[in-house]
């Protein structure tokens, strides 16, 4: 409490024109009387230095040089996160801060739809396998999307908790049981988020090998040795980034007693992150890359060339989602509203892993639903046979006809099922010149 005095009275002597003019809130004074040493200290320290004192618009600017030093010196020098909300909290009181900022529904309205898009196409996926659906049946490529979605399931629930802990409101209306237990959600998504991402890749990497194996009797062709770098490359770098995201600190409770800080027993965390970052951007281009070659060879349809259009743009939606997370990481290097600040980045991650998903299901997805479209023109196809050939062989009497009114109900239909069988019909449709569909749908 000492200090904070110290501290205070050090500032009205420095700028005691400026200061005669600040009306402090109640609350304010309050939460002045009560600044950590370390908080009071980088005051003392870096006001000076930028001409600046408690209440003028320098101060109070959310960014800028001065925001930044401030920032960078309680996060080196404060013990702890409560430390630092200590000093965030008085700035809010003496700026006037708004205090209702929520973006917390929005962020939910996303997700909640996000991942429910994702989690169709991995269901279509499997339906689309499925060999009573005349699927391939399933395969490695199948069993990755199957253990991938498991830490993408796990890395929703984290952000729905993170919700209620406070992400999308600022720090300073939140208590700070809440904050460390916001903190400790944070730190289980980064190896969640890392395995999702890595991991769609490698489903990817296992489907092109599905589609264009190596024939046997030949040598290994270009395509399919960088196939099989890169399926060892994503494996090994799952697991390298898994254990240092999660291992990061010892003991392990300093991952969350700052999110955005590599000090202390923590390995520099910033760094592994541009680290990740880079390989993961890396990766996204060669795995959108490999099949390109042997896709123009391909003499296929105008819809068809669309379709995979369509899958490459989602792929590279998902990595312009790693190049802005890259770009806007080096900014909270010195967040200290980390509720608020880390909104964006975090939004951004789940967005990517989302879009990842369905890219690597889109194949299959595709699939299942053009076969859907042809057995339903068939069926189609069909009911307009019946209709316009029944009447042919309704097995009637005249005596029925021209006496009874009502034959048109059980005689129709015990005179279809008597009906015998119909030749096969010269038509165009090419699923009906098909034989084995044709028994099929009987």
């Amino acid at each position: 409490m000492a200090s904070s005095i110290f501290f205070i009275l050090i500032l009205s002597l420095l700028r005691s024109t400026a200061w005669a003019q600040i009306q402090l809130s109640p609350e304010a004074a309050e939460a002045a009387l009560h600044l950590p040493p370390c908080v009071s200290k980088c005051g003392l320290d870096i006001l000076p230095q930028f001409n600046c004192t408690i209440g003028e618009d320098c101060y109070c600017a959310r960014t800028g040089p001065l925001e930044d030093a401030l920032a960078s010196c309680v996060i080196g020098g404060c013990p702890s996160l409560g430390d630092a909300l200590a000093g965030l909290k008085f700035q809010a009181l003496s700026c006037n801060y708004r205090t209702d900022r929520n973006i917390t529904p929005l962020m939910f309205r996303i997700v909640v739809a996000m991942f429910s898009v994702a989690t169709f196409f991995a269901i279509a996926r499997f339906v689309s396998r499925w060999p009573r659906l005349r699927g391939a049946g399933l395969s490695w490529d199948d069993g990755v999307v199957l253990f991938c979605f498991l830490p993408v399931t796990g890395l929703t629930i984290m952000a729905l908790m993170m919700m209620h802990y406070g992400v999308g409101k600022d720090m300073w209306t939140l208590e700070i049981d809440t904050i460390l237990t916001y903190a400790k959600y944070f730190y289980a998504t980064q190896p969640l988020y890392n395995c999702s991402v890595l991991c769609t890749k490698l489903s990817l990497v296992l489907l092109y090998l599905r589609i264009w194996p190596r024939e046997k009797g030949k040598g290994w062709t270009s395509f399919h040795v960088t196939c099989c770098i890169m399926i060892f490359a994503l494996i090994g770098t799952t697991i390298a980034i898994t254990f240092a995201t999660t291992f990061a600190c010892h003991p392990l409770h300093n991952a969350w007693r700052y999110a955005n800080r590599a000090g202390g027993t923590c390995t520099d965390r910033v760094a592994g992150v541009y680290a990740y970052g880079g390989l993961n951007i890396s990766y996204d281009i060669i795995v959108l890359a490999l099949p390109i070659t042997r896709l123009l060879r391909l003499k296929v349809s105008t819809t068809q060339k669309l379709g995979f259009i369509a899958c490459f743009l989602v792929g590279i939606v998902a990595t312009g989602c790693s190049i802005y997370r890259m770009f806007t990481i080096y900014g909270l290097t010195t967040a200290r509203n980390i509720t608020w600040d880390f909104t964006s980045v975090g939004l951004w991650s789940l967005i990517e892993v989302y879009v990842s998903m369905i890219c690597c299901c889109m194949p299959a997805t595709a699939g299942l639903l053009t076969r859907c479209w042809h057995r339903a023109r068939k069926r189609d196809s069909m009911g307009r046979l019946k209709v316009a050939r029944s009447p042919s062989f309704i097995m009637l009497t005249s005596e029925k006809m021209q006496g009874d009114s009502t034959w048109g109900s059980d005689e129709e239909s015990q005179g279809i099922a008597a009906m015998p069988a119909i030749e096969p019909l010269q038509i165009q449709d090419e699923d009906m010149k098909d034989p084995e569909r044709h028994s099929e749908d009987a």
